[in-house]
């Protein structure tokens, strides 16, 4: 697997520039902020990266812990600015150093794709939610993830019921990137989080509305295929 610590700077460019990333910024970030409880609370960015997510919900008023492995992401992050909205942690999403029940939503954004033992990572966020608590999961779309787009914007899709590491995908947008991807079917993200103790609540699968398309061309070829899964599940509060 390439290592994230040897893409900060690429990543950095990339994704702080709506520009360069403005699935992103006009898509993927506006609904799982629409689906996060509301502030204030205290919210799990796991797998933060160099902190847009955190910038983001800290913005809208949310104490924010952001767990990242990679040092090189984890300075980019501290490097964007501090406030007392913030706390950042480097530790493995699959082992996090939080104690369990011990917050109130976690999030994990585009992360769990790249991730070896997403189901531990699942497992850990449960486990750190307070009774009643909310998870957030959000990847690159499993149709995506064992599928290739065409230059005709047909997407060819093989081996779905299959888990896999596809080969790395070099992206060239304004910078050079490499992405490793686990294919997980969505049945597999779905029973995961059933088993580590959550309660499924919704599932989303959005594609870009025709003023998205008219402002960003690029986007025509998502227009009837979900570039992102997400679905929330709630920890079970204890009964009485």
């Amino acid at each position: 697997m390439t290592s994230w610590d040897d893409q900060v700077e690429s990543w950095t460019v990339h994704a702080r520039s709506a520009e360069s990333d403005p699935f992103f910024w006009e898509i993927n970030l506006p609904v799982v902020m629409e689906l996060l409880p509301p502030p204030p609370c205290q919210v799990l960015d796991l797998g933060a990266g160099e902190g847009r997510l955190t910038r983001a919900m800290t913005a809208r008023g949310y104490t924010v812990f952001s767990v990242e492995r990679s040092l090189g992401m984890l300075r980019a992050l501290q490097l964007a600015g501090e406030d007392g909205n913030r706390a950042l942690l480097n530790g493995d999403a699959c082992a996090l150093p939080i104690k369990p029940g011990s917050v109130d939503c976690v999030v994990s954004l585009m992360v769990l794709m790249s991730i070896a033992d997403a189901r531990s990572a699942v497992r850990e966020a449960a486990r750190v939610l307070r009774g009643g608590g909310l998870a957030v999961f959000a990847v690159l779309h499993p149709l995506v993830t064992c599928g290739r787009m065409g230059d005709d914007g047909d997407l060819r899709v093989s081996d779905y019921g299959k888990c896999s590491l596809p080969a790395p995908r070099l992206v060239q947008r304004s910078v050079l990137l490499t992405y490793e991807h686990f294919h997980r079917p969505v049945g597999t993200y779905l029973t995961w989080s059933i088993d580590a103790g959550l309660t499924l609540e919704a599932v989303v699968e959005p594609v870009p509305g025709a003023e998205q398309i008219a402002a960003h061309p690029r986007f025509r070829r998502w227009e009837g295929v979900p570039n992102m899964l997400l679905w929330t599940a709630r920890r079970r509060a204890p009964r009485p």
